[in-house]
């Protein structure tokens, strides 16, 4: 056999065969597009996107070092701006602690800080117009906080701070007139009830020297980026601090994003498998309907490696063709996503930065595509070089294989498609207000449950009144919990509410028990205490008993059970174990029980003495999983009936109310939820917020939107992949038939017998498929509706998700059937049974 290496005749045979092959062509260009399309968008728009949320999470005061700082002075200041792994240091002093008296400040936590000058840049504090504050006597303010107060955005306007300043060691109020310089575009509006205003350095050493020159030193560390583990940045600033002198420092801990980068890269993989199918099964068949094409050409002296230069000729120009096609569209995929999620009215639309990430988007597609292409053609370019001209000629093959793939694939895509369709369009905006409200209004101490830079200050209890002498009241319970109101910082920051018991006799036995293998909560610090004062902090509510029923809904009950009838006698309490919050049902406590006697002795910090009071234990309880509506929350140990902690504490007790839970008549809501911010405002007390099923509502249809936003997105993705695959078998799998199909119809099949043929075909993959989907979709679906997305799973969604899964294959098959027949008779019978010879 005589063997022909004349290369310029190998390229035009390639050229001639791949004209012939038009169909294929146009399979393999569609497949190879949208194998980079697909890329693409995910690398664009996907991570654009991706990377907005995270952005917009990562959003903690001091955005540009996260948070991250050093307590210090000036003379701090530049000592640590000489230190090498130091990139640059700014200083953020208080003006005052706490927010401003101002009314309109109501409900908000406002920052006065006096900022040095490279503060603005280093944290994304915009000017949208106006100028930086020049002097004491000008400030810089939000375009949130503006829009709040209802003041224009007209730099020049007037405007006075009541600050709360240190004279002679006392707190006093002191009007400062100060002029708006200008405003800012707010990159921190994504914390609900947070704003910052900003003036000059000098400002507390003029309006309020006693308050201290330490301030915040926010330093950006070399190599630390907001992906930087928490415990690495710690360890750096401890460093920094101690070799500067600084007083301590401070760090918001960041989120650990691996689980999302891994589901990032593989659904990248996703989409490389699966091109990899498509691409594999076109150029395969092809292949194999060329099998006696490529024995006869061995016949006459053509090589493998000749055949395998031919076939890979004509793949690597489908594959540029198809990779810059699908690049070209994806690109426009990902321009046209992006403008249109910046442009609308969703909290991360702010974030978007597209710019290097579409260029990344179009190098990464086409790095994938390539690999995706070559992966994909080495098997089918193998067997053509391989193949003798004997076993040519007897060359079968069965498409099983690709037939479970593509069956896998359609599966995989309708367990995703119903799991995000039910989740995301089932989102119940009226079950997430009930997850998050127990009451339809809620007014609250917020310094109660938080952290604060700024001392307690009190609810009044007239106020308290007046709200439950509110028209539109039906019911209200008013919630206290006990609290130090004389408490001092503890390393700058106010702890929230907490009541103090002796730690001796039945409490101190019941604490031993309960934290024998973990230890005390609070650590070394409660250690401490406990050392110091023989006290044990913790979390004191008490509570109205026509609240129980109320509260029930939302606790989970280990030991006894909670009868009103018996919290309202006053010797019973109830007790929520340290870390029963969100336990769930395997919890096991056995320290306490119900029915058990205790006596307690509460600490009163008024007059320095102890109260002891015996109780029986009522139930033991925990707050249900994913459950935020009950007052009764982390941190809440003893659950006490309101006359019994009122009878503790005496007047005191006046000054703990906690909160105010309403429930009203009617269904003016907005104007409900005017009236008591009103009432709040007039308080001058910031700490004071109003929460509703009204405004959880209104927060999450926006929620809803930017999740069901994604999950189409994600959705279309998914969508595409699992029916490419079905159409892709389908079609390969009638042109490796294409000879069997011209001899039926040369003795006698219709078009309509053809068309249900192949349809049977399709059908069979969709059936086999929906025969997985449905119990895989359930468990799959009903764990994503509880967590994460915590959305409630709505069964009648599934079942409509699973129909239009369901329809769509249906659609599917009878429209490649349609098509596919109508190509195939575009020829007679005989030319297609000439070609096969």
């Amino acid at each position: 056999m005589y063997e022909n290496s004349n290369k310029e005749m190998v390229r035009e045979i390639a050229r001639g065969t791949m004209k012939v092959h038009r169909l294929r062509n146009i399979m393999a260009c569609l497949a190879i597009a949208l194998t980079a399309i697909l890329i693409t968008v995910v690398c664009g728009a996907g991570v654009s996107t991706v990377k907005a949320l995270m952005t917009e999470a990562q959003m903690n005061p001091a955005p540009g070092t996260n948070g991250a700082g050093i307590y210090g002075n000036r003379e701090v200041l530049e000592k640590i701006e000489k230190q090498p792994e130091v990139e640059w240091a700014d200083i953020a002093r208080l003006c005052m602690k706490g927010t401003p008296k101002n009314k309109e400040f109501a409900g908000n936590t406002v920052k006065f800080l006096a900022v040095s000058d490279g503060y603005y840049q280093h944290h994304y504090v915009e000017l949208i117009n106006g100028t930086y504050p020049k002097n004491e006597h000008e400030i810089l303010m939000s375009d949130t906080l503006a829009k709040k107060i209802g003041k224009d955005m007209t730099p020049g306007q007037k405007m006075t701070l009541n600050l709360i300043v240190q004279e002679g060691g006392e707190r006093v109020q002191k009007p400062v007139e100060v002029t708006i310089s200008g405003f800012y575009d707010n990159p921190l509006e994504a914390i609900e009830d947070y704003e910052e205003l900003y003036t000059v350095e000098e400002f507390p050493d003029i309006y309020n020297p006693e308050l201290g020159d330490e301030g915040t030193i926010y330093t950006k560390l070399e190599g630390v980026t907001a992906q930087t583990p928490s415990s690495e940045v710690s360890e750096k600033l401890d460093g920094l601090n101690e070799a500067v002198g600084g007083n301590g420092t401070c760090l918001v801990t960041t989120q650990d994003y691996t689980m999302l980068f891994l589901g990032g890269a593989a659904l990248i993989l996703l989409l490389i498998a699966y091109g990899y199918i498509l691409i594999y099964n076109i150029f395969y068949i092809s292949v194999v309907n060329d099998i006696r094409f490529m024995g006869s050409m061995k016949t006459i002296g053509m090589t493998g490696k000749q055949i395998h230069t031919m076939l890979g000729w004509q793949v690597r120009r489908l594959g540029v063709l198809g990779i810059c096609a699908g690049i070209l569209a994806g690109t426009g995929l990902n321009l046209l996503v992006i403008r249109l999620l910046k442009g609308a009215d969703y909290s991360f639309s702010r974030y978007y930065e597209a710019g290097l990430s579409l260029v990344y988007a179009v190098l990464v597609s086409a790095l994938f595509s390539m690999v995706t292409v070559w992966l994909s053609s080495r098997k089918a370019l193998a067997l053509g070089a391989r193949v003798t001209p004997v076993e040519a000629a007897r060359f079968r093959t069965t498409g099983k294989k690709k037939t479970v793939f593509a069956v896998l694939s359609f599966t995989l895509s309708g367990i995703l498609f119903c799991a995000l369709y039910t989740a995301l369009v089932g989102y119940d905006t009226e079950w997430m207000a009930e997850r998050m409200n127990e009451a339809d209004f809620t007014v609250y101490q917020y310094h109660a449950g938080q952290l604060m830079d700024d001392p307690y200050e009190p609810v009044d209890m007239e106020m308290v009144k007046k709200i439950e002498n509110l028209d539109f009241v039906e019911e209200s319970y008013t919630f206290y919990r006990a609290v130090d109101l004389e408490q001092k910082p503890l390393y700058g920051f106010y702890e929230e509410s907490m009541g103090a018991i002796k730690y001796d006799g039945d409490f101190k036995k019941v604490a031993e028990r309960e934290f024998h293998s973990t230890g005390l909560p609070g650590g070394e610090e409660q250690k401490e205490e406990i050392k110091e004062t023989g006290n044990y902090q913790t979390g004191i509510l008490g509570m109205e008993a026509s609240a129980l029923e109320m509260e029930g809904k939302h606790l989970q009950v280990y030991d006894g059970e909670l009868d009103t009838e018996k919290f309202a006698e006053g010797n019973y309490l109830i007790y929520q174990p340290y870390y029963a919050n969100f336990a769930g049902d395997d919890f096991a406590f056995d320290a306490l029980k119900a029915g058990e006697e205790i006596t307690l002795s509460f600490y009163d910090y008024e007059k320095n003495t102890y109260i002891d009071k015996t109780f029986t234990v009522l139930a033991i309880v925990g707050t249900k999983p994913d459950d935020y509506a009950g007052e009764i929350r982390a941190g809440v140990q003893i659950i006490l009936p309101d006359t019994s902690f009122l009878d503790i504490y005496g007047e005191q007790a006046e000054k703990m109310v906690s909160s105010v839970l309403i429930n009203t008549s009617g269904k003016e809501e907005s104007k409900y939820q005017e009236a008591l911010e009103d009432i709040t405002a007039q308080s001058l007390n910031s700490q004071i917020r109003v929460s509703s099923k009204y405004e959880t509502r209104l927060s999450e249809e926006v929620q809803k939107n930017q999740k069901v936003c994604i999950g189409i997105f994600v959705g279309i993705v998914i969508g595409f992949i699992g029916m490419a695959n079905i159409v892709n078998t389908l079609v390969t799998n009638v042109l490796s038939r294409k000879l069997e199909f011209a001899a039926l119809q040369s003795i006698g099949m219709t078009k309509y017998q053809m068309i249900t043929n192949i349809f049977l075909e399709g059908i069979k993959m969709i059936l086999i498929s929906m025969i997985l989907i449905v119990p895989a979709g359930l468990i799959v679906t009903k764990a994503v509706s509880q967590y994460p997305l915590s959305t409630g799973f709505v069964p009648e969604l599934y079942t409509a998700a699973l129909c239009m899964v369901a329809a769509a294959g249906v659609i599917l098959s009878i429209a490649v059937a349609c098509i596919l027949t109508r190509v195939l008779n575009k020829k007679t019978v005989v030319e297609r049974l000439r070609e096969a010879e």
